[in-house]
C-alpha cells in the first residue's frame, strides 16, 4: 500500500537533508583520499611507520593500493547514499529505510575493519585518521536511518 503525498514529504523533509549530508561527507572523505599522495601522504606515512626499510617507490605503490581500495568504498558508499535517496524520493520508506540500515551496518564494519585491523607488520594498516574518518559517513547514516523508522512509527 502506498502512503499519501503527506506522508512521503514529511518523510522527505526530515531525512532527505541527513541522505544529503551523507552523501557529502563520503564524497569528502572519498576526495580527501584521492589527494592525500600529493598533499599530505599520511597513507604513505603509515606504511613508512610499519616497513621503514622499503624504498619509497614501493611505499608510493602501497599507498596507492589503499587510495584505490578507499575510493572504491567511497564509491560504493555514494551509490549506497544515493540508492537511499532515490527510495526515499519514490516514496518507499520502508524500502529506504531498512536498504539504508543494512548499507548503514555494513559501512560501519567497513570502517571499523579499516580502523583495527594490522598489516603483516603489525601495525594497522590504513593510517587512523583515515579509519576515523570513514565512520564519519557512518555516523551521519545511523542518525539518517534513525530519522527514517522514527518518521515510519508514526
Amino acid at each position: 500500500m502506498r502512503q499519501s503525498l503527506s506522508q512521503t514529504s514529511e518523510m522527505s523533509r526530515g531525512v532527505r537533508p541527513a541522505l544529503w549530508a551523507g552523501l557529502a561527507v563520503t564524497a569528502a572523505v572519498t576526495a580527501w583520499a584521492l589527494i592525500d599522495p600529493s598533499t599530505t601522504r599520511l597513507l604513505a606515512g603509515q606504511i613508512e611507520i610499519g616497513y621503514p626499510s622499503y624504498p619509497s617507490d614501493q611505499i608510493d605503490s602501497a599507498a596507492g593500493a589503499y587510495v584505490a581500495i578507499l575510493v572504491s568504498v567511497g564509491v560504493l558508499g555514494m551509490a549506497g547514499w544515493g540508492a537511499t535517496l532515490l527510495l526515499v524520493h519514490t516514496g518507499r520508506r520502508w524500502a529506504a529505510a531498512w536498504v539504508g540500515g543494512v548499507l548503514c551496518a555494513a559501512g560501519i564494519l567497513v570502517a571499523l575493519t579499516g580502523l583495527v585491523t594490522p598489516d603483516t607488520s603489525g601495525v594497522t594498516g590504513l593510517a587512523p585518521v583515515f579509519g576515523w574518518a570513514l565512520l564519519a559517513p557512518c555516523v551521519v547514516g545511523v542518525l539518517a536511518v534513525a530519522a527514517m523508522f522514527t518518521r515510519r512509527a508514526r
